[in-house]
């Protein structure tokens, strides 16, 4: 099936709604970057890493999964995920789950064509020009080559991932047809649209409930029961050698082929959303020729970079030998040492440096013997550095004398935040029984000593118009009149709301928005069972993770 779509590139592409086909197919991840998958160092890509529906699967599979499922949602974000911790496990339980479904879809007998795939393909956004809308080869060429590579991917694996969505698709469209909307759903889900909604506000002000002064002694506590919380970091010494990226700036020459290589590496920064008021309206890329000007410096400024860093790593070598002194070294490329930074921690940026050059992390991971205590080039936008390590300064926690006011400060902080809570607490309470005994919120709110408000009516179409809008709408919408919401924190305090009156909207519009409705509440059940088809796979499936050995 490998270059299927560079071979068929004049086909019309398919009229699938791209939305709906991402909606189905993928699962739901944070931002994240492209990295491989956590392996032991000894794993071989044949090495079984665990098991779905009884059958091994190999640490290859299980990566092109981590692939396809990262691919996939870059594709539809346009834009290559960033990677951390959190995410990265997100996208390796992605993974399984996306070999429990596939296998189940292909259990269920669905496959993919090859006209289909191609289909699929020449549907995306991405490969659409900018003038004519329809499929662009160049477009496909430049991804192909350009993007994929960075995930270990090509044509033929790229299609591969299309085919398994093709399938997956096909199993939970199936999954979704079950799904009906009742006419009480729509009348309920009508009201609550349009319905106007009045309510009413009083706010328990953080400032006019504190506690007492705290005394010396309960700060003295505090400070022996919080110490990390006065504790000084580990500081850091160094001399440095600096490397000025504008110093080799004339000694850069740029060539067009560089200047279109940088522009197709980097599409996407020039990328224009479609038109979400023009339902034809689809989205396209900046030409070269409008984005030249800005190009042309950032290639001028990466090359110098290039030379810096250059220049930078002659002095790293000269460094190799351990007989070799900083200083004498620097002075014999004529360049001079700078020593008189102040200490810093590892979370602090130095004075007087680039702060895009990551020179405190560099720093933190020298210690002072004779082959460590020198950095490799630290690269930032203007400048890059050579780093040498004089001394490192152990973190303590400075005696109480020292730091006496800040230790009062936080256990007033404390203090106060204490008696706040306990007073919403009692004064909720209050509220909420003077209500459910039939006064009314205006009355019982003024008898706790708090202000009264009530807000303009609101509904979908007129939005309340409030600071904490948001909130108090969520809270208030399905909300019987004359109860007390969940409290509302702001950054004034805490503001109590309850619903004063729930204007009944005439159903003589019902039958205009009726389709709207229908669609919006069919698409969540589809949606829910298709959540519920793919958690059954997922659990029948019963995914068995092998522990991964550590390298002995």
């Amino acid at each position: 099936m490998a270059m299927l779509i560079t071979n068929f590139n004049k086909i019309i592409q398919s009229k699938i709604v791209w939305g709906l086909f991402i909606g189905l197919v993928v699962f739901a991840f944070v931002a994240m970057d492209m990295a491989t998958p956590d392996a032991a160092p000894q794993q071989q890509a044949n090495d079984p890493i665990g098991t779905v529906f009884g059958e091994e699967v190999t640490r290859a599979q299980f990566d092109t999964s981590y692939r396809n499922v990262y691919l996939i949602y870059s594709i539809m974000t346009g834009q290559a995920l960033q990677l951390d911790e959190q995410t990265n496990q997100a996208l390796n339980d992605a993974a399984w789950s996306r070999l429990a479904v596939l296998h189940k879809a292909k259990e269920m007998g669905y496959t993919a064509t090859p006209d289909r795939i191609i289909a699929a393909i020449k549907n995306l956004p991405i490969f659409r020009n900018q003038q004519t809308g329809q499929y662009d080869p160049n477009a496909y060429n430049a991804f192909i080559s350009n993007f994929l590579p960075r995930l270990g991917m090509d044509a033929q694996s790229f299609e591969g991932t299309y085919a398994e969505n093709i399938i997956i698709e096909q199993a939970v469209s199936i999954a979704s047809q079950g799904a009906t909307v009742t006419d009480e759903e729509i009348n309920e889900t009508f009201h609550l649209l349009n319905d106007l909604v009045t309510v009413e506000t009083a706010l328990i002000s953080q400032t006019a409930f504190t506690a007492e002064p705290v005394t010396a002694a309960a700060a003295q506590t505090y400070y022996d029961q919080n110490p990390t919380q006065f504790e000084l970091p580990e500081k850091a010494r160094v001399h440095y050698v600096q490397f000025d990226v504008a110093d080799y700036t004339d000694q850069v020459q740029i060539t067009e082929e560089m200047i279109t290589q940088v522009y197709s590496n980097n599409l996407e920064r020039y990328r224009v959303e479609a038109d979400p008021e023009n339902a034809e309206s689809t989205a396209s890329y900046l030409p070269l020729s409008q984005v030249r000007g800005a190009i042309e410096p950032m290639v001028r400024a990466e090359l110098a970079r290039q030379i810096a860093f250059n220049a930078a790593d002659e002095l790293v070598a000269a460094l190799a030998d351990e007989a070799a002194d900083f200083e004498t070294q620097a002075s014999a490329l004529q360049r001079e040492v700078v020593k008189n930074i102040p200490p810093f921690s590892a979370n602090e940026t130095a004075f007087g440096i680039d702060p895009t050059a990551p020179f405190s992390q560099a720093t933190f991971n020298l210690d002072t013997t004779p082959t460590q205590y020198y950095s490799d080039p630290v690269v930032g936008r203007d400048h890059v550095y050579v780093i040498a390590l004089q001394k490192k300064l152990p973190a303590f926690v400075p005696a109480f004398d020292i730091v006496k006011t800040d230790a009062q400060q936080a256990a007033q902080a404390q203090a106060d935040a204490t008696a706040f809570r306990e007073k919403v607490n009692q004064l909720y309470t209050q509220v909420q029984t003077a209500l459910q005994d039939g006064t009314p919120f205006a009355a019982a709110t003024q008898t706790a000593g708090l202000t009264h408000q009530t807000l303009a009516p609101f509904n979908n179409t007129q939005p309340l118009e409030h600071p904490e809008a948001n909130a108090l709408m969520e809270r208030t919408y399905e909300l019987p009149v004359g109860q007390l919401a969940a409290p509302v924190q702001t950054t004034e305090g805490v503001l109590l709301a309850s619903v004063k009156e729930r204007q009944v909207a005439d159903e003589a519009g019902l039958a205009e928005q009726r389709p709207r409705i229908e669609a919006a509440l069919l698409q969540r059940k589809q949606a829910d069972l298709v959540t519920a088809w793919q958690d059954a796979a997922v659990a029948e499936a019963n995914i068995e993770k092998f522990e991964i050995q550590p390298e002995s």
